[in-house]
């Protein structure tokens, strides 16, 4: 019974020496270089669409910088509003005497309305 376990005990070790010589052998390491060189690719193209959406992102920050009512005011120009809280976008909009509040870029103005001059 005891040799009989121990046949039974040096074959299977003898099978399982086989089955890791060939899981060491030519192709598995071919498969693992291309596991490994899929894997650098892989992180390779993942980091570019981040600095590509990384780019687009700062570009589009840009252009909402662009638009912004700060950036407008800081160009020189100035919002004003009625008594009623209004944006004032015409002359017509208001008349003499009326008080305006006109809000610039660093601070703002109260103003009252002189005259009204007719659109160019």
């Amino acid at each position: 019974l005891a040799a009989a376990a121990r046949a039974s005990l040096e074959q299977r070790a003898l099978r399982l020496a086989h089955a890791q010589a060939r899981l060491r052998g030519p192709r598995t390491e071919v498969a693992a270089q291309r596991l490994e060189a899929g894997a650098r690719g892989l992180q390779r193209a993942g980091e570019a669409a981040l600095a590509r959406l990384a780019e687009r992102l700062e570009r589009a920050a840009a252009a909402i910088d662009l638009v912004s009512p700060q950036a407008v005011l800081a160009r020189g120009y100035a919002i004003v509003h009625d008594a009623d809280g209004r944006v004032v976008r015409a002359g017509s909009d208001v008349a003499r005497g009326d008080a305006l509040s006109v809000t610039l870029a660093q601070g703002g103005l109260e103003v009252e309305v002189r005259a009204t001059l007719p659109a160019r």
